[in-house]
């Protein structure tokens, strides 16, 4: 079929796609429904591409899956992307025990300590920034002590804690 007479075969009416529209919240699904609106009033697939800046093909794809799936095919599949360099799993069994276990003279897991232990665990290269990301993702935050100021008094902290 030629992409200027492309048709909705599906049984829809124009008062059911105006409240498919009118309900939904995803931006790109609501511009697929504004196409097959604009198709279904008789608008070539050229003129709609023109209307959302994208390709005739790109509004042929969509008008297919309509076509083929109903409304459901008008949602976004979910793409895998990259997987990740460590599984949770993993960053879960390196930080199992304290830096001290691994001879690092540290009280407290920091990015670069743990970015030195996956690479010799597991041989995965980290750069620093890309650390705080995997710490998050993985369910793990990064704690830092309070700071104490130099002319701090113990005695008077103590007794504060006390009362």
């Amino acid at each position: 079929m030629h992409p200027d007479q492309l048709r909705v075969t599906r049984e829809v009416s124009v008062a059911e796609l105006n409240q498919k529209y009118r309900q939904e919240q995803n931006p790109r699904v609501k511009m697929r429904l504004q196409m097959l609106l604009r198709i279904r009033d008789g608008a070539s697939a050229r003129q709609v591409a023109r209307e959302h800046h994208c390709s005739h093909v790109t509004v042929a794809r969509w008008i297919h899956r309509f076509n083929e799936q109903g409304f459901v095919g008008l949602a976004d599949h979910s793409r895998s992307g990259r997987p990740p360099k460590v599984t949770p799993e993993q960053f879960e069994q390196a930080l199992a025990h304290p830096p001290a276990h691994y001879d690092y003279p540290l009280p407290a897991w920091t990015p670069r300590a743990v970015r030195v232990l996956l690479d010799e665990q597991f041989g995965i290269k980290y750069r620093l920034a890309s650390i705080y990301k995997v710490i998050r993702r993985c369910g793990f935050a990064l704690i830092s002590p309070r700071p104490r100021h130099y002319r701090q008094r113990p005695k008077a902290v103590e007794a504060f804690k006390k009362k």
